[in-house]
């Protein structure tokens, strides 16, 4: 104590050689207003004094006469119930309670902090865990003084390596969900955009009604001559073999020419030249000539899986139409106006293997150049025909 400032209390650790440590605190007791005669029962040949001018303070007129020092074992401190820290071991924690070693007036003790108090079964090292978790409090001496909880078995709950060995199976069912997703979005995307121009499809997708007039389409219609009594001759399978493998090859051609099949009907089967695309009036109705002497070829050439033969009749209009998506349930564009109407007048009057349009000038033979076939076309005149509902 004979560092200490007798004009404060003191406190100061000690190790015991048993183990464990005392913490002893002293307070110092002083008589102020006193000559320095009074003694009070002192002896004058006491040297244990707070300064080398003895035990009585001139300036002051203070006199020291001694020292209240109480020692307490912190092991027993710590295991009271005041101290709380039996609350850490009912919740499973393990805990350790530090002092700095610089605190601790002993010799031979290590420079690490010491451990003044901790759980039945802390372990020795626990500072090597990486799940400790550590508050510490600053005491008014400037000292640290540190607790460390943490649990025996870690921090990691009993479910995370269950866990771990699940996920990567919920992940790669998380990612085929995801992938079948994406493949059906896909798909329905090509369904859409084979149904559907591509502006009447960007429309629907943002939940606009499509809507748009073109000038100087041709429409084309065709259809088996014949039909009723061919169907009715041929099973429903052989029915679907038939119209199949002849309206694929028309699919293909209307590729071919840059046309937009519109829809089949039965065995009406229809497609418009200038539309979608926007063409030239002239270059719509050549594309759509062509398509239609194609046809006729293929036409001549096919014959179904039983042995059929088939005719076909074509019938072309060329005239301004209206487009539109009828019904959101199951869309399509229709192609509404007059020149839709005439051309299935003309399909529907045309004699078999031939390709049937208005008349658009006087004459018995009209030649139109096809430079792009490097051929010239010859539309003959059929004379007057009764035209359903044009007279």
């Amino acid at each position: 104590w004979m560092a200490m400032d007798f004009q404060r209390p003191a406190l100061e650790f000690y190790f015991r050689p048993g183990g464990g440590v005392n913490a002893n605190m002293a307070v110092p007791i002083t008589v102020a207003n006193v000559a320095p005669d009074d003694l009070f029962g002192m002896s004058r040949d006491v040297t244990f004094c707070p300064s080398d001018r003895g035990c009585y303070n001139a300036t002051g007129r203070v006199r020291f006469w001694g020292l209240i020092i109480a020692v307490v074992t912190l092991d027993d401190l710590f295991s009271g119930h005041a101290s709380h820290l039996r609350v850490l071991s009912q919740e499973g924690l393990e805990y350790q309670v530090l002092v700095p070693a610089s605190v601790v007036s002993a010799t031979g003790l290590p420079s690490t902090d010491l451990v003044v108090a901790h759980s039945p079964r802390a372990q020795v090292g626990a500072e090597q865990r990486a799940d400790v978790v550590t508050a510490s409090a600053t005491l008014p001496t400037g000292d640290a003084w540190s607790l460390r909880v943490w649990r025996p078995r870690g921090n990691t709950p009993r479910w995370r390596t269950p866990l771990l060995a699940v996920m990567p199976l919920v992940c790669l069912i998380l990612a085929a969900e995801v992938f079948v997703v994406l493949v059906s979005g896909f798909r329905h995307g090509q369904l859409v955009r084979a149904m559907l121009p591509p502006r009447a499809a960007r429309c629907l997708a943002v939940g606009q009604e499509y809507a748009e007039a073109f000038d100087g389409v041709t429409i084309l219609f065709t259809d088996i001559c014949s039909y009723t009594t061919i169907s009715s001759e041929l099973t429903a399978r052989q029915v679907v073999a038939l119209l199949s493998g002849l309206y694929d090859r028309f699919d293909t051609l209307c590729e071919k020419h840059g046309m937009w099949k519109v829809e089949t009907v039965g065995d009406c089967w229809m497609a418009a030249s200038g539309a979608y695309p926007r063409l030239a009036p002239r270059e719509a109705a050549l594309r759509a000539a062509r398509l239609a002497l194609d046809m006729i070829q293929v036409a001549e050439g096919f014959t179904s899986e039983d042995g059929r033969r088939v005719q076909i009749r074509v019938g072309l209009a060329s005239g301004p139409v209206f487009a539109s998506v009828i019904s959101h349930k199951m869309p399509h564009v229709a192609l509404i106006g007059d020149t839709t109407n005439v051309a299935s007048r003309m399909e529907s009057s045309c004699e078999p293997m031939r390709i049937h349009l208005p008349n658009p000038a006087q004459g018995s033979t009209v030649e139109v150049a096809d430079p792009a076939s490097g051929r010239t076309l010859y539309l003959e005149a059929r004379g007057p025909q009764n035209i359903k509902g044009k007279g």
